[in-house]
């Protein structure tokens, strides 16, 4: 009843998330490392291209009908780029070829004693069809050299790839969340 009547107050659902945990990662066990590397400056050019073509129509900025598709262009672009440039403790990419696929991702610290890796953003092009579990992987590898065993990754409902490859790797569902928008008439408002 309250997703209900948030829908008919002129709230617009954007994106049901589903956020997924793998308490050990070190079970995980592959070798993938010989197959990733984490991204460099160089590989800008080739992450932005790869976040801008590599969208995905269901998540909270693409389906989000008030920003335009250059806006969200624009967005994914700089996003990659920052995480490269220091957002992101870790970028990963594939090691050979272009730097067409790839996985963001940062430590956070919880508490004093307690740090997990945040998995933040993954794009992967046509090219390299069925790269997102190896990127996944790679990832936690990163995370594993760190000493963070714990792991969290958001995703959307719709996102039916990603959800089967967490599946594949022992990932636990955490929540559910929904993203609404509403825009709002500033003229009407007091400030």
């Amino acid at each position: 009843e309250i997703l209900e009547a948030i829908s008919t107050s002129g709230w617009k659902l954007i994106e049901t998330r589903l956020t997924y945990f793998n308490p050990d990662i070190s079970t995980l066990g592959s070798n993938v490392q010989d197959q990733i590397r984490l991204a460099t400056i160089d590989d800008i050019d080739d992450l932005r291209e790869t976040a801008i073509k590599a969208r995905n129509p269901f998540d909270r900025f693409h389906s989000d009908s008030f920003f335009s598709s250059e806006e969200v262009d624009r967005f994914m672009g700089i996003f990659i780029e920052n995480s490269v440039k220091g957002r992101e403790h870790y970028v990963v990419v594939p090691k050979n070829g272009p730097a067409n696929a790839f996985f963001a991702g940062s430590k956070v610290q919880i508490d004093e004693s307690t740090v997990v890796g945040r998995m933040t953003l993954s794009a992967v092009s046509t090219d390299r069809k069925g790269w997102h579990i190896d990127i996944t992987r790679g990832l936690c590898h990163y995370f594993l050299q760190d000493q963070i065993e714990t792991v969290v990754m958001t995703t959307q409902s719709t996102n039916r790839a990603v959800l089967t490859n967490l599946m594949k790797l022992n990932f636990k569902f955490g929540r559910a969340s929904h993203i609404y928008s509403k825009v709002l008439n500033t003229s009407d408002m007091e400030f």
